[in-house]
């Protein structure tokens, strides 16, 4: 076994050096199965993915980018779903779109929820009704296909959006909870309970896992990695590399690893 495949960073989950800290593994298993949003908060490379990684098997992950508008997420979503959304248009009063399945995949779950070929709509007033269903504006259409799919919607790096976007999703979020969408959002923020300063309607609607790291659950990293390479940390290593990953979890994988390079 290579050291590098048991202690570093890794966008996949270390299962040789992973711990379960403070049984939140069950927790977010519990949150998962209710009626709610589930906002996993905590400092960059603290074990928020792997967490998510973990306890959630195939969503629908989308990564949020700087200056991506939020609308975007649904878009990136329904791709990964083999559905193709693409936007001609869209300012105030026009909406202009396509949208078809990629393949048999996409077509099965256009079919689950009535739908099938391509679009193209136009509004000329604020006040014409919509087509309902047929836009990617549409919240129930996009809520419909990614029920229909089976797959938990998953937000990654929410931070990386603007402020005006965070808020615009959070509103969103309050529809697609009507909807029985239950999305999961993860990112890096200090603020208690962000989507509720974000959205107060969000009330009983999210719940909020920060991830936070005590000595003993850091000092288990460190055991359980050396276990599976047969070594046995000094103490005073041991105390030293926790010491100075200032109860960052991915900053302990990362000097692990280090020090077992150094060390030859």
């Amino acid at each position: 076994m290579k050291t590098d495949q048991v202690f570093g960073i890794s966008p996949e989950v270390r299962e040789y050096s992973y711990v379960d800290r403070g049984n939140l593994d069950d927790e977010m298993l519990r949150m998962l199965g209710r009626t709610i949003h589930v906002a996993v908060r905590g400092p960059s490379k603290s074990g928020k993915s792997w967490l998510r990684q973990k306890v959630l098997a195939d969503p629908i992950t989308v990564q949020c980018r700087l200056r991506k508008p939020f609308v975007d997420i649904y878009v990136d979503a329904l791709s990964q779903l083999n559905i193709a959304i693409q936007i001609k248009e869209s300012r105030q009063g026009v909406f202009k779109a396509t949208l078809s399945a990629k393949g048999e995949g996409g077509a099965a779950l256009l079919a689950k929820v009535g739908f099938t070929g391509s679009l193209g709509r136009e509004r000329t007033t604020l006040a014409e009704l919509k087509h309902v269903g047929h836009d990617v504006d549409d919240l129930r259409f996009v809520a419909d296909i990614i029920r229909a799919s089976g797959r938990r919607l998953v937000i990654e790096d929410f931070h990386y959006m603007s402020t005006e976007d965070r808020r615009g999703f959070a509103f969103d979020l309050k529809a697609l909870w009507d909807y029985q969408v239950f999305v999961v959002i993860i990112g890096v923020w200090s603020e208690t309970n962000l989507l509720l300063h974000l959205n107060p309607d969000l009330a009983g609607r999210v719940t909020e896992i920060p991830i936070d790291w005590i000595r003993a659950d850091l000092m288990r990293i460190l055991t359980k990695g050396g276990s599976t390479l047969h070594i046995e940390f000094d103490a005073k290593v041991r105390d030293k590399l926790v010491d100075l990953s200032y109860a960052n979890a991915g900053l302990l994988q990362a000097l692990a690893l280090l020090t077992l390079d150094d060390a030859g």
